[in-house]
């Protein structure tokens, strides 16, 4: 995990390094740490549908959001 923060501390912009790290924090199962991440990197990419899916998905199937 460590190793992750640093990279995208050095490469910010970089999309496809935040997915990854997004990804490996659901893995697993820092749903804290991906909270703040996540938070973080809708901050940086406010226009990249990706990021925003990630976050409705974790929503969606990681805390059992029911909508009834």
């Amino acid at each position: 995990m460590h190793l992750y923060e640093r990279m995208i501390r050095k490469f910010k912009s970089n999309v496809y390094l935040w997915r990854d790290y997004l990804h490996y924090l659901l893995v697993s199962d820092s749903l804290n740490k991906f909270d703040q991440e996540i938070t973080l990197a809708i901050h940086i990419f406010p226009n990249v549908l990706d990021i925003w899916l990630i976050s409705v998905y974790t929503e969606l199937e990681y805390r059992g959001f029911d909508s009834a």
